[in-house]
């Protein structure tokens, strides 16, 4: 089995072991937070791009002093590349996921209430609630959708509660105008959380 040869390799190790901990952390914060804003992202992204040229370079310039050594010098080169690739494949579903846990009793009273008949007379109702927007559709059975924060224009992507899973049987050419034109924009695709919910695209 590779050992770590000396401390500067067990150095170099544990570095790039806590900045993966530390951007995993960043973006959690950044899901659960109630400012949740591109602000948050743009934080952990300039994170990102000042740590991974100067990670990437100190690697190139152990390796190169390790050339002696091949199997030293080839973990020195690849090591922040390859965690900086996981970690950064990691990032969508663990935000996703955090931020869908976080909201979900809100969005689910929402739901309930929604299902009482509490909204305005109008084809859409569009409205916020303890810190979530939301946009119930005017539909039979109940579909609402609950926009992520810091959308762009009509190009916009949300949680879906839909209990018939309707939205997950098609995609953009597809869909029947009806489902399509659920909400605002038309829908793209939804992929399928748990239960009734849904992770939906729209344009």
């Amino acid at each position: 089995m590779f050992k770590l040869a000396d401390e500067d390799d067990r150095f170099h190790a544990r570095l790039i072991g806590w900045w993966a901990i530390a951007s995993i952390a960043m973006m959690l914060i950044a899901a659960l937070s109630t400012l949740f804003t591109y602000a948050a992202y743009l934080f952990a992204v300039i994170g990102i791009v000042v740590s991974w040229p100067a990670f990437t370079l100190w690697g190139a310039v152990r390796a190169w002093n390790l050339r002696a050594m091949p199997r030293r010098a080839l973990v020195a080169a690849l090591g922040f590349p390859v965690v900086l690739i996981a970690t950064c494949a990691l990032w969508i579903p663990i935000v996703n996921w955090a931020y869908f846990l976080v909201t979900i009793p809100a969005r689910q009273h929402i739901v309930d209430l929604a299902k009482q008949g509490v909204r305005q007379p109008r084809n859409q109702w569009l409205g916020r609630k303890w810190g979530v927007d939301f946009v119930v559709a005017d539909s039979a059975p109940l579909r609402v959708a609950f926009p992520k924060p810091g959308q762009f224009l009509d190009n916009w992507s949300g949680i879906v509660y839909d209990p018939t899973g309707a939205v997950e049987q098609g995609d953009f050419d597809t869909y029947p105008t009806q489902i399509k034109k659920l909400f605002d924009g038309d829908m793209v695709v939804c992929d399928h959380i748990v239960g009734p919910w849904y992770d939906c695209a729209f344009t």
